[in-house]
């Protein structure tokens, strides 16, 4: 099984950034709690929203189940079906396109996460960020609260910044 910290090497190294995401996205699951609502369900949907390479890569992952669901990888083309998602990956081309979509999915329980610029600062839970040829994130605490999402200490200690 992947564990969170079976990441550190892959980070420490110059690896494709995109597997190296792919990664931190199935892992981070593990360390988020949903309200009972989402967890009755018997799938989990991981959703990515333009970038079609880790869409694709995370369709290479062996069925697997996260937190005793089916994983559900889908690529989302439309911003207004992001609301049936678990955890929304997203790379948006400009600030209003992004602010869209974080306004349609705050009053959900939907970890968002993306490697856009101030995107944390901006509501967004997750923002990767590359740091000395590592791949590491940010967490805007607030915004996933705010969603009724529990995020684990253990990955708040591993973020740069916490909102």
């Amino acid at each position: 099984m992947l564990t969170w910290f079976s990441l550190a090497p892959a980070i420490g190294q110059a690896a494709d950034p995109t597997k190296v995401k792919a990664a931190f996205l199935y892992n981070f699951v593990k360390f988020i709690h949903w309200p009972q609502t989402n967890e009755t369900s018997n799938e989990f949907k991981l959703c990515i929203y333009g970038e079609p390479a880790l869409f694709e890569l995370m369709q290479k992952i062996p069925a697997k189940s996260i937190r005793g669901q089916a994983l559900l990888i889908l690529d989302i083309q439309q911003p207004t079906l992001l609301q049936q998602c678990q955890l929304v990956y997203m790379r948006t081309q400009n600030y209003t396109a992004t602010q869209f979509i974080l306004d349609n999915l705050s009053a959900h329980p939907i970890l968002t996460v993306s490697d856009v610029d101030t995107f944390a600062k901006s509501g967004g839970m997750i923002e990767f960020k590359q740091k000395e040829q590592k791949l590491r994130f940010e967490i805007n605490n607030s915004a996933a609260e705010l969603a009724g999402l529990r995020i684990s200490s253990k990955l708040l200690e591993l973020a740069l910044e916490v909102y």
